[in-house]
């Protein structure tokens, strides 16, 4: 064996290392978890106006804001980035993101998504989309908790990536559920624990 290849290889492994010890599996969630725990905050949690698009750019097509409604099932898009869009095949903002679930996670999701304002805490969730025509794809959703001034309703805020491993055009079918597997969910502290 030369250098060459047991330089790359090394270097394999040690990437390898650091994406097991990592809560995340694509680099726009730390970046949006660097950009959120640096917005100014009175306590734990920032307010939404202190959300600024300009200083995070390059996370706006992944980006979405969740509403929580007064009932734990209905959590109202309010912003969906244009990259999500595409690869949904179709806009979905002022609908209730749960209503793209199957039903038998729409609790499951409705009880993670609330933990994230009562506790609170961010939320790492990594599974797959299911699309019209059988396609699969893998993804990860970040939220993190921004405070509403306007009204008492609590809003996320986070990122949707998915696998760019899939290289599919996108336009040619729609998504048929959120979150058809969940492989992994983590919480993370943002300074109050995190839930049981």
């Amino acid at each position: 064996m030369d250098s060459d290849n047991i330089e790359k290889r090394s270097d394999s492994i040690r990437h390898f290392r650091q994406a097991q010890s990592r809560p995340y599996f694509f680099d726009q969630t730390d970046e949006f978890v660097n950009y959120w725990f640096k917005l100014p905050k009175q306590g734990l949690v920032p307010e939404r106006k202190s959300v600024e698009p300009r200083d995070m750019l390059g996370l706006l097509p992944d980006i979405i804001i969740l509403e929580a409604g007064e009932n734990s099932a209905d959590y109202r898009i309010r912003l969906i980035g244009t990259r999500n869009v595409e690869r949904w095949g179709f806009e979905s903002t002022r609908t209730n993101y749960l209503n793209y679930a199957t039903p038998q996670r729409q609790s499951m999701l409705s009880e993670l998504f609330g933990q994230v304002n009562k506790h609170p805490c961010g939320l790492i969730l990594t599974g797959d989309e299911l699309y019209t025509s059988g396609r699969v794809v893998r993804n990860e959703m970040i939220l993190m908790p921004v405070q509403a001034v306007s009204h008492g309703q609590g809003m996320l805020l986070g990122t949707i990536t998915a696998d760019p491993g899939n290289n599919i055009d996108y336009g040619s079918d729609t998504l048929a559920t959120v979150f058809y597997s969940i492989t992994s969910s983590r919480f993370i502290n943002i300074g109050a624990g995190v839930p049981d």
